[in-house]
């Protein structure tokens, strides 16, 4: 069982572990700022946020984390990727909604540092990337120094519950307008080591396919994106005047069964006509809702239900039908009269949504914007990673973010990752569990657990078929430092993250 600090520590037990933690004070922000980290940090949401550290002879240092809609998520993530193949970096290394370039010294380094800051400052002015790109200048590496410091007092947090022989966890407020990143660190007694899990390329086998086509720009699905809605638009025209044919779309009706001694052929007749002609405006209904929803994945959830009492209709009517042609040929003199519904039955709903979205719109405009846009964005293909082993690691391990060149590939990846995920953190943990770290299968606090929330990522170092993962725990707003001496890891609950969507059953 874990125990929190209690602010008034009373025993000596308590006064000796409240006194080894009294420089989590330090880290915590004035609140003269309380929204400041509303959004900072969050390396799977909007904005995408750059935090730039200036240094005696230009910039020094960049750090990236976010998200973005649209063409600006590609656009910055391109940029990124260009920018860290600069041999002026000490440090430099990216992936999904993360990155980080730390200068070496050499003119390189600020040079492509500023080359990034002036790129992605244009790109905020663009539509595509409105209120989606934060751009922060710090003089000091504050990021560097406050997560460095959280790792400082949190080591002093552990020592404290090594002497009093009970884990702990301590309760923090980092309410700063940036982020830390903070890496899980390994104890051996009174010393510690980063969380580094070795691995090999083997133990991955990621297929040829997905090394081709991994892209941490997403240009494959955003190319997509913008060819499903070009067609689309296309079934938008070409539905459109048989939406305005169907007039006020009500297609409700109630049924009677009408019995008499002598079949009258006129009243027959009469009822077959509006039978033929409901059933018709059915089709036709029927034909507007699949035709939306073909290439829009919303429009065909949003009308799935109507769809279905559509078909559930047309079966009625053909009955109805039915009935009548055995009447008409004398077999019967049982019939189905139907009339008008008086009530709006949901369909009138659904196409007074659809003209009032699409017809007072110039749909020849827009489906040339978005035919301009695809030709830009096809230009626009970034070069594959030189090496996509790093990306395909990080993926694998948070089990979400991949993105590809090709669309076909997203699929073949979810296929890997259902394949051999559960064996891939199996061996992490049992190589966890060699060097010391002692926390239950199952456990929330598992190797599977601690390491898959939604704010850690995963430096990866590919040399050979050697494989280094380094996690990072991207901590903003409220955590808790965990320090458990019988686990025997030192590791961070962030207040704001969740499970990452593994694709290990439950």
């Amino acid at each position: 069982m874990l125990d929190s600090v209690p602010v008034g520590a009373t025993s000596a037990e308590d006064a000796k572990l409240f006194g080894a933690l009294s420089l989590w004070t330090e880290l915590a922000l004035s609140k003269d700022n309380p929204a400041a980290f509303d959004t900072a940090g969050d390396i799977n949401q909007r904005p995408i946020s750059l935090w730039f550290v200036r240094g005696l002879s230009g910039l020094k240092a960049a750090y990236i984390l976010g998200h973005a809609d649209g063409a600006c998520c590609p656009l910055v993530s391109k940029a990124v990727l260009e920018a860290s193949e600069s041999e002026g970096f000490a440090v430099s290394w990216h992936s999904f909604g993360v990155g980080v370039l730390q200068a070496n010294g050499r003119d390189d380094g600020p040079r492509a540092l500023e080359e990034l800051r002036t790129r992605v400052t244009g790109f905020a002015t663009e539509s595509a990337c409105a209120g989606q790109i934060r751009i922060t200048m710090l003089d000091d590496d504050t990021i560097a120094t406050d997560s460095e410091r959280i790792a400082a007092a949190t080591r002093k947090a552990y020592q404290a519950a090594v002497d009093v022989e009970r884990p702990v966890f301590v309760w923090h407020d980092f309410e700063k307008p940036h982020p830390a990143l903070v890496a899980p660190e390994l104890r051996r007694g009174r010393k510690s080591e980063p969380l580094v899990i070795e691995l090999s390329e083997d133990d991955f086998a990621f297929p040829p396919s997905l090394r081709r086509s991994v892209s941490l720009a997403g240009l494959g699905q955003y190319i997509a994106s913008i060819r499903s809605e070009i067609q689309h638009l296309r079934d938008v025209q070409e539905m459109l005047p048989l939406l305005r044919r169907l007039g006020d779309g009500r297609l409700g009706w109630s049924g009677y069964k009408r019995t008499s001694e002598f079949c009258e052929q006129q009243q027959l007749a009469a009822a077959d006509m509006q039978l033929a002609e409901l059933r018709e405006r059915h089709k036709a209904m029927l034909q507007i809702l699949e035709t939306l929803g073909r290439n829009n994945n919303n429009a065909r959830e949003e009308y799935r239900p109507s769809v279905a009492k559509l078909k559930d209709n047309l079966v009625m009517l053909d009955g109805y039908l039915e009935t009548n042609s055995r009447a008409a040929a004398g077999s019967s003199c049982t019939w189905i009269d139907i009339h008008p519904a008086g009530e709006d039955d949901g369909f009138a709903q659904a196409l007074r949504d659809v003209l009032t979205m699409y017809e007072g719109e110039d749909l020849s405009r827009k489906l040339a914007e978005l035919t301009e846009l695809l030709y830009e964005v096809e230009t626009r293909r970034e070069r594959p990673p030189s090496d996509p082993v790093p990306a395909l690691v990080d993926a694998a391990l948070r089990g979400w973010p991949a993105t590809f060149s090709a669309p076909d590939a997203e699929e073949a990846f979810d296929t890997w990752l259902r394949e051999h995920q559960e064996d891939l953190w199996a061996k992490i943990g049992a190589q966890l569990a060699r060097r010391g770290v002692k926390l239950r299968a199952g456990d929330e606090a598992s190797p599977m657990g601690f390491l898959s929330r939604s704010n850690v990522v995963f430096r990866v170092e590919h040399v050979g078929k050697r494989v280094r993962v380094k996690p990072y725990f991207v901590l903003a707003g409220s955590f808790y430092a965990v320090a458990d001496p019988g686990a025997g890891v030192i590791r961070y609950e962030s207040a704001v993250a969740d499970q990452n969507l593994l694709s290990i059953p439950e």
